[in-house]
């Protein structure tokens, strides 16, 4: 009478097996998405006003092209590394409505576009002279850094443990490993320099 009267929780579900699951890929990312923006919001603007004022709206022409041009080389670095999961992957494509299973297609492309997530912080972080620089932010700028790290170590294939347990096929050609640390240096430093380009450009 007394569980009745103060409303006892209902007994715990078990799990269904048939219910889809959330690969560890997706969890850490999701995690690291989350563990970025947290810190990104406890970045704090500079004392001393600017004397330019930041763009107002995504459609102003420099964040506009910045944006553009960031996209369009992310697209081409996908399209390559698509491409060699492709030539290294199985032949037969998976099941659309099947259980997740691992496969070295799936594990380069979500190295690659983890590498772009890091990418993106890096790159569009503006600091000075609105806000605190990123490396005054050390909460954002060593979970970035550290991510980073971590992507190009599993690239390397040097972490096998941490790797089995996120559900990576091992990279096993070095040429492949190579080529995919080429990529992800390639996504990095033509983001880069095309955000400070065109940065400079329209005198941001």
């Amino acid at each position: 009478a007394t569980c009745s009267a103060l409303g006892a929780a209902p007994p715990p579900r078990a799990l269904d097996p048939r219910e889809p699951r959330c690969p560890p890929e997706l969890a850490s990312l999701s995690a690291g998405t989350a563990l970025f923006f947290l810190f990104l919001s406890s970045s704090r603007p500079l004392s001393r006003l600017s004397k330019r004022r930041p763009p107002a709206s995504v459609l102003s022409p420099y964040v506009f092209c910045s944006i553009l041009a960031q996209v369009a080389v992310h697209l081409l670095v996908l399209l390559r590394t698509s491409a060699l999961g492709e030539e290294h992957g199985p032949s037969e494509p998976p099941e659309p409505d099947g259980e997740f299973e691992p496969s070295l297609p799936n594990s380069i492309v979500w190295l690659v576009s983890t590498g772009m997530l890091i990418t993106t912080f890096v790159v569009n972080y503006k600091g000075r002279p609105y806000m605190e620089s990123l490396a005054s932010n050390r909460g954002l700028a060593g979970t970035l850094a550290a991510s980073a790290l971590l992507i190009l170590t599993l690239a390397a294939g040097a972490l096998p443990d941490l790797a089995a347990y996120l559900e990576l096929v091992p990279i096993e050609s070095e040429a492949l490993r190579g080529e995919l640390q080429a990529l992800l240096a390639i996504d990095f430093g033509a983001c880069w320099l095309l955000e400070r380009a065109i940065s400079r450009l329209w005198s941001y």
